[in-house]
């Protein structure tokens, strides 16, 4: 949904995802994430944090490319116990 949904924002706008704690396959199973999360949406996330370069196995390439070129940055958000409520806010250039 964030390579569908994301474009449609405008210059400037915010896209949350909220709800990652899915993403930790240690802590809540069931979900479809490897054990070593590299799956998730977290690590999609964080990776791009990282390295500025977004890429899952659920993105194609022509949509991981307009995603980096696109995104102006992204926000980590955890509550302080850090259950059901962290989240990501990217603000799109």
């Amino acid at each position: 949904s964030f390579a569908t949904l994301f474009p449609a924002l405008k210059s400037g706008g915010l896209y949350i995802i909220e709800d990652i704690h899915t993403s930790f396959p240690h802590l809540y199973r069931g979900y479809g994430v490897e054990k070593d999360g590299s799956n998730s949406t977290y690590a999609m996330i964080d990776g791009f944090v990282r390295t500025q370069k977004i890429q899952s196995k659920y993105l194609t390439s022509a949509e991981s490319d307009y995603l980096a070129s696109n995104i102006a940055y992204c926000i980590y958000f955890f509550r302080a116990t850090r259950v059901h409520s962290d989240f990501f806010a990217c603000r799109k250039r």
